[in-house]
């Protein structure tokens, strides 16, 4: 199993993560509804089915075939909010889960209601346990599709409404493809989990 939902509940006081997450939400929904608005003067039909291609099999075994890894995203639908950090106030809650393990936060970003995505692609440039927490306003109307290469399978992870916390390992060798997809507001806080010794290096 490549990627891990986490039962939080277990873990971390619920009630005060669950606060944390709808406040980090809250700080950005405005700015949100805004860029919906706004993106509305898009053709909503090309849109979707961009986003429908870069998030498909097909897709994928052309990334692989043409270029064998991709670091970063080369297409995507989505606002970048890092630069609020409202995301820090969760890293306590993230340290409780790991505490063994350093935490740190590697990025906020909200895919819209209009076909948000982000296509395939490892982050094997900086490898590691990877730990995204997505608040998805409607069930099972976005996911994270990741591609299992030793069984040949591309799996996807609906979202239910609400909360979900995954749990995932990124290596620099044994690649992880993974993309997003969204029909849905869906905010999705990113953090990594090192060693001290990775840390140092991150």
């Amino acid at each position: 199993m490549k990627t891990t939902h986490i039962p939080y509940h277990q873990l971390v006081d619920a009630t005060a993560f669950e606060q944390a997450i709808q406040g980090a939400v809250n700080a950005v929904k405005s700015a949100v509804e805004q860029y919906n608005i706004n993106s509305d003067a898009v053709d909503q039909q090309l849109l979707k089915q961009r986003s429908q291609e870069y998030t498909s099999k097909e897709y994928l075994m052309q990334q692989i075939e043409n270029q064998n890894d991709v670091n970063v995203a080369e297409k995507r639908n989505l606002y970048n909010f890092k630069q609020m950090r409202v995301n820090e106030a969760l890293v306590p809650f993230v340290q409780q889960m790991y505490p063994d393990l350093c935490i740190k936060s590697s990025g906020f970003f909200v895919y819209p209601a209009n076909h948000g995505f982000m296509s395939w692609h490892t982050n094997s440039d900086a490898p590691g346990k990877r730990i995204y927490i997505a608040y998805a306003e409607q069930d099972a109307k976005s996911f994270f599709r990741y591609y299992d290469a030793d069984n040949s399978q591309m799996i996807t992870s609906w979202d239910t409404q609400g909360i979900n916390v995954r749990e995932f390992h990124v290596d620099s060798q044994d690649l992880l493809w993974h993309c997003v997809y969204a029909e849905c507001n869906r905010y999705s806080f990113g953090f990594r989990a090192m060693t001290h010794e990775q840390m140092i290096y991150a």
